[in-house]
């Protein structure tokens, strides 16, 4: 194919981004446009332009990714995105607010919003967590519907999956959560229920719902390990599979290439896919250079009749996979930060395609793909449509053989000692580095700090960065004293702490400002 080298458009915000682009016809030109939260919102044209009246902005950066989708039934379709100010916006395409919104919630709503019909009556609600614990099913108007609160306030920092579930003919709404529990509800939010067995470590990812041929739903989620299950069954034979980190990419479950059945792909340390018996794709994981926190897509990037798994890295690339684990020529197409996000791909008149992803380097890259073709199956942005349900809506056959046993034996998890760096390539994020032994599968490996003076504490999951065990330290406006302490939970229930008395404390020199 041909080489990427030059972008079509890069565009400049003054900030960071962590959101995932949205691409969708807006405002039915038969174009993709372009949104993404940041610092603002920003509204750009599939070329890159800017729209008239966007960005949009609000007191904090968006960090959550926009969702498009028609929430009052009157035809146009809707922008809705959640915001560092603890409240969900609502925008119409050219840029002007919907009325009755925003919406507050208690806290910070860095999960993506999703847009569907829950209720039946013919016009999609918004279903979106927060990290007060909560989640919200509000209407068009900004009417709330419904709000289900879990017991001990966890952050749902994940997005939900909307799907039936149960084959009842309506939808259930499926989260993440940091309590370790994949929570679902029905639609009305009567019924309450949790789909185990609980995670090994809190729910950043979020889950995606697909259907075997005959049968009901399943979910694909990620936490210290990749689980796939249902409502009925219980989780899946072969299941879960081990990765060496905790996960924050959420799944895509796609067929990569004709009759080879479905796939589960999903980032952590390195770039996993697996069967549905939870056995590795020959050829995978593959290398990103760096931890995953990028979700995967997947669709025919090249026009060879296959799909391509393209997903980001904390190394600033790009990257883009055959079904057989080989690297597509051209990639890694090159940011100047970490990419957090989730790319983008749409369909253009005329054929081929565009390639959209936003960096942590503050820049909005788009790349036309000429040979591009799209078709039923595809999974082409975060959560896999502009409405961001985390369906995927193709079936698949069930799969065939049997699963593999899992003979590793553990080792014991041990903390041994811990250095702070100021992560080179992060634009002034500070991460801890944790040494020991068998960290990778410690239970709930987690970074507790407080920023001094301010009353509260963070708690943030370690990962595997290029084999160090490694935790990020939110950016702070100014320089300001952290002090830390490391925690896992034993097999007995304990929780172990390093050090075992008091805590470390360092100077924060940090000074950009971001979620």
């Amino acid at each position: 194919m041909t080489n990427l080298l030059e972008p079509l458009f890069v565009h400049r915000v003054r900030g960071r981004i962590s959101s995932s682009p949205l691409l969708a016809d807006a405002n039915a030109d038969g174009w993709p446009e372009v949104f993404v939260g940041g610092p603002v919102l920003t509204g750009l044209s599939w070329d890159g332009e800017q729209l008239p009246r966007w960005p949009r902005r609000s007191r904090k950066p968006f960090a959550s990714s926009p969702a498009f989708g028609d929430i009052n039934g009157d035809g146009r379709g809707e922008i809705v995105v959640g915001c560092d100010d603890g409240q969900v916006h609502a925008f119409y395409p050219d840029g002007d607010p919907v009325g009755g919104w925003p919406i507050r919630t208690g806290r910070d709503v860095f999960s993506t919003t999703v847009l569907a019909d829950v209720n039946h009556d013919k016009a999609a609600e918004v279903v979106v967590g927060s990290d007060d614990g909560s989640l919200y099913v509000l209407r068009g108007d900004g009417r709330r519907v419904w709000r289900a609160e879990l017991r001990g306030r966890p952050f749902i920092s994940g997005s939900p999956a909307v799907a039936d579930l149960d084959g009842d003919g309506s939808p259930e709404i499926a989260v993440g959560a940091w309590d370790r529990q994949i929570h679902v509800w029905s639609g009305d939010g009567e019924e309450h229920s949790t789909l185990g067995p609980t995670a090994g470590n809190a729910i950043w990812s979020s889950p995606l719902a697909f259907m075997l041929r005959g049968g009901a739903g399943h979910l694909a989620w990620a936490s210290d390990m990749a689980f796939v299950g249902s409502l009925r069954g219980g989780v899946l034979p072969g299941w879960p599979a081990r990765t060496e980190s905790w996960i924050v990419s959420s799944p895509a479950v796609v067929e990569l290439s004709g009759g080879s059945g479905a796939s589960v792909v999903v980032g952590a340390e390195r770039l996993y896919a697996w069967d549905l018996f939870g056995r590795p794709r020959p050829g995978w994981p593959v290398d990103l250079g760096d931890f995953v926190w990028s979700s995967p897509i997947a669709f025919d990037l090249d026009g060879d009749g296959s799909r391509e798994v393209l997903a980001g890295s904390w190394d600033g690339g790009l990257y883009a996979f055959r079904s057989d684990g080989t690297p597509v020529p051209g990639f890694p197409v090159r940011t100047e930060g970490p990419i957090f996000s989730t790319p983008a791909a749409a369909p253009l008149r005329g054929g081929g395609g565009l390639l959209v992803a936003a960096s942590w380097d503050g820049t909005v890259r788009g790349w036309r793909l000429p040979r591009a073709k799209f078709g039923p199956g595809d999974w082409l942005q975060f959560r896999g449509s502009p409405t961001r349900t985390g369906l995927q809506p193709q079936p698949f056959e069930p799969p065939q053989g049997a699963p593999l046993e899992d003979k590793e034996i553990a080792s014991r998890p041990r903390v041994h000692a811990a250095h702070e760096e100021r992560w080179p390539t992060g634009h002034g994020i500070h991460r801890i580095v944790a040494h020991g032994e068998a960290l990778h599968r410690a239970k709930g490996l987690r970074l507790v700090y407080e920023i001094l003076g301010e009353g509260r504490e963070h708690i943030a999951p370690f990962v595997n960065s290029r084999g160090a065990t490694v935790a990020l330290v939110q950016p702070l406006r100014i320089p300001r004293p952290v002090r830390y302490r490391i925690e896992f939970d034993g097999p007995d229930g304990r929780i172990h702490r390093w050090p075992p008395n008091g805590g470390r404390r360092f100077l924060s020199r940090t000074t950009l400002c971001a979620r």
